[in-house]
């Protein structure tokens, strides 16, 4: 089993307890999650990327097992090489210290001290993957909405993580491109077990993609 949720409780400061049901995920499954503003699909990423209770005060209970391994309660540092999260506007997510695509790329990696070879290998891969080798020397700043999509996600998967969670990460793409990213993620071979969550609005294209499904009423 790779990815458990068990009992998840979570209680921010002035405001209703928020809780889900248990989920388990084998290794490589994708779970989609659906629910409209104010579900907290947004909260649950947060609590299992280990924003919570760093950045967003409250009292959490219960367990997130990934891979054998109880993370609640870690920050984003210690879970930043297994986790990576993606959100819905990705010029709130660039580094702000590159000047070209690849250099963005593999800021995250080289931050971490990995393998140079391993970089550059992963760097070629993705690029070819995420249809961004035609921009690997411009400037991030400069992409369209959905070609900046496109490079947050391929950051994500530069760190090689265990878990990779999508917020939302598809809104200013074409549906093709949606589709053809989603298939590509789908057939990634990274030479590691990779858990998907993907977080929508309403049900969509995404559910065919998905093992499991998680329906989030409307909160308050």
């Amino acid at each position: 089993m790779a990815l458990i949720i068990r009992d998840l409780q979570f209680t921010p400061i002035d405001h209703p307890t928020f809780a889900i049901e248990n989920i388990t995920l084998h290794d490589n499954e994708w779970l989609c999650i659906e629910g409209g503003n104010g579900s907290g699909k947004s909260t649950i990423a947060s609590i299992i990327a280990g924003w919570v209770p760093t950045l967003l005060p409250g009292e959490i209970q219960g367990n997130i097992i990934l891979n054998k391994e109880d993370i609640l309660g870690r920050s984003v540092i210690e879970l930043s090489s297994n986790i990576q999260y993606v959100q819905q506007a990705p010029q709130w997510q660039l580094s702000g210290c590159t000047f070209t695509v690849e250099e963005e790329l593999t800021f995250g990696p080289e931050n971490l001290a990995m393998d140079s070879t391993v970089i550059l290998e992963q760097l070629e891969k993705i690029l070819i993957l995420m249809d961004l080798a035609h921009l690997r020397k411009r400037d991030p700043s400069t992409l369209s909405g959905g070609e900046m999509q496109r490079l947050m996600i391929s950051s994500a998967l530069m760190m090689q993580p265990e878990l990779l969670i999508l917020d939302e990460s598809f809104s200013r793409m074409t549906l093709a491109y949606q589709m053809k990213i989603l298939e590509q993620l789908k057939s990634l071979d990274s030479g590691k077990s990779m858990n998907v969550i993907i977080l929508e609005k309403r049900q969509s294209e995404f559910m065919p993609f998905c093992e499991h499904l998680l329906i989030l009423p409307k909160r308050g």
